[in-house]
């Protein structure tokens, strides 16, 4: 067990996607939104929590002996537990439709470079479709794709539309 213990330590460093890899813009505004969604979840937790205890504290049973007072109709109260989900939901919606707003596909006429992915066995195959070779055809690249960087002569970022293709089995692909 020992022996297997140390040969799982002889494979090479693996590359995994998380959401904290900020290369690229897709990534960065669901981080964006992640970051705030969970921030507002560590809030409400606190808030509850904190209500809970001092509701549990305040009115045990050894302090307040007599029977609790009925009402009923508190406006105020009502007001508080409606209106702050529906507050809520509403900043949810509102980042949720700017983050989709950001992530998505690039309009066609801003497409500097266009590559054609397609997913074989045990390699990709890049293929610019936009880029035809001195020799005729189209330029290809096998297991590396290469992107332009920079700016066009506009000053906007260089926009690359990637269509991805399996021709066998199921594939992950990641940037």
């Amino acid at each position: 067990m020992l022996g297997l213990g140390l040969l799982t330590g002889c494979q090479p460093a693996q590359q995994t996607l998380t959401i904290g890899d900020l290369a690229s813009r897709y990534n960065v505004a669901m981080w964006e939104l992640s970051i705030v969604a969970i921030a507002l979840s560590i809030i409400i937790f606190l808030g509850v929590s904190a209500l809970l205890f001092y509701t549990v504290f305040r009115f045990r049973e050894d302090k307040n002996p007599d029977e609790a007072q009925q009402f009923h109709g508190n406006d105020k109260l009502e007001v508080v537990l409606v209106g702050f989900p529906v507050v809520i939901v509403l900043l949810l919606s509102v980042l949720s439709v700017r983050t989709m707003a950001q992530t998505t596909p690039v309009v066609e006429e801003n497409v500097g470079s266009e590559i054609t992915a397609l997913a074989k066995q045990f390699w990709w195959n890049f293929t610019y479709t936009d880029t035809e070779s001195a020799a005729g055809g189209l330029v290809a690249n096998g297991n590396e794709m290469i992107m332009p960087a920079g700016r066009s002569e506009s000053g906007d970022p260089i926009d690359t539309k990637l269509t991805l293709q399996a021709g066998d089995v199921i594939h992950e692909f990641w940037a």
